[in-house]
This record gives structure tokens, sequence and C-alpha cells, in this order.
């Protein structure tokens, strides 16, 4: 599991430099990274880098913060290139590889060469903690935590239990296909081996925690990988 910090990190780089926040326009540039990005990363889910920019801004916004936008959708859009095959280099962290080759990926473009410091920078801060984990270990960390499970390139399976819980104050403040907040009721210790028989029996009513036909994410994956 990874666990990244990069909406906050970007969003500390792009205040370095004072004065008002850079414009969002439709720039040659803008337009470059994203078919860029849009070839390069293929079927993969890029949606990651789209909320590290998106969170960065609200971030900022919340705080009454000015910062440069380029800065922010350079290193948010381009940070993962640098874990892509053609790009990484073996036993370097993706961030500084994509620092490294920053200027490959915008040669020709009129990007703004003041502002490549700072995007350099913001890609190197890209934490990744890697949670090296034995069987029966658990880990706890914040519902707000942005976090991913990186492909399994191992030659043994990997299996995990995912318990989710959130505080009702914390309640997404809109409704998607993830679940929002549902009060818990309370059952005797009975019910779990009771419940545990049904979950594979033909009959799964109210009790089958991942219905694929419903599930909007699983839909999702399998358009993509069809692609």
């Amino acid at each position: 599991m990874t666990v990244s910090y990069l909406g906050v990190i970007v969003l500390t780089v792009a205040m370095m430099v004072g004065g008002p926040a850079s414009a969002q326009t439709s720039e040659p540039w803008r337009a470059h990274v994203t078919a860029f990005t849009d070839k390069l990363y293929g079927h993969v889910d890029d949606t990651h880098n789209q909320r590290n920019y998106f969170w960065a801004k609200k971030l900022a916004a919340a705080d009454h913060v000015a910062l440069d936008d380029d800065v922010i959708f350079a290193a948010a859009m381009l940070h993962d290139v640098g874990s892509m095959e053609g790009w990484e280099v073996k036993d370097q962290e993706h961030g500084d590889t994509a620092a490294a080759k920053l200027d490959q990926m915008l040669t020709g473009t009129d990007f703004p060469l003041a502002k490549m410091e700072r995007v350099r920078e913001a890609m190197k801060r890209y934490e990744l903690v890697y949670c090296v984990m034995q069987p029966g270990d658990a880990l706890f960390f914040h519902s707000n935590l942005l976090h991913a499970s990186a492909r399994n390139d191992s030659d043994k399976p990997r299996w995990s239990m995912i318990c989710c819980y959130n505080a009702k104050a914390n309640n997404p403040y809109k409704e998607a296909h993830h679940p929002c907040y549902t009060p818990l009721k309370k059952v005797s210790d009975a019910m779990i081996k009771k419940v545990g028989a049904r979950r594979f029996a033909e009959d799964q009513s109210n009790v089958a925690w991942l219905q694929v036909k419903k599930d909007q994410s699983a839909r999702t994956l399998k358009k993509k990988v069809a692609a």
C-alpha cells in the first residue's frame, strides 16, 4: 500500500513565490501535457493525478492562499511519468525520475521556464510511504488520507480485508457510488456465524457486501481494461 501527500507538497512548493495565482487558461502546454499523459498512461486510471491537482487547489482556497496554478498542474499530471515503461529508472523513486526528465516532457512547449525549478521540487517531494506488511498485520489510517494499493508483482497472492469507518461529521458532501453515513445496528455475536454461512449460499440477500453487477467502480474498471 502507498500513501501520498502530493496535494499538500505541491501546494507548499507552489507558494514559494508570492504574487497572484496564475489563471487556468487553455495554454498550448496544458493541451500537450494532457495528450502526452493520456497516451502514456493508456488504460491506467489517472484520476489519482487529477485528484492531486483538485485537492491542492481546494486546500489553498480554504486557507485563502494565492498559488501558482501552472506549477500545481504540471507537477500533479506529470509526476507519475517516472514510473512508466520507457521512463522509469531502476531503484529510483519515480518522483525523482520525473523531476530529472521534466525537460524532455515539456520540450517545445510554451511552459514558463522560470517555473521549471518549482515543478521539479514538487515532484521530488512527492512522498511514497511503503507499508510492507506480514500476514496478520493491520494498518490504520485516517479516512481522509490519500492512499493507494499498487499492483502485486510478486509470485504470491495478496489478500486483504478492508474495514472503513468514518465519523458522521465527515460525511461526503455529495452522494456518489461510495457509501455515505449509515447508522450501525448492533447484533449478537451469533450473527457473525449465521451471516458468514449465508455469504457463500445462493441466496445472498442482505449479506452480499459486493455485488459486481451493481458496483460502479467494478464496472468502470472492467470497461477500462476491455478498452
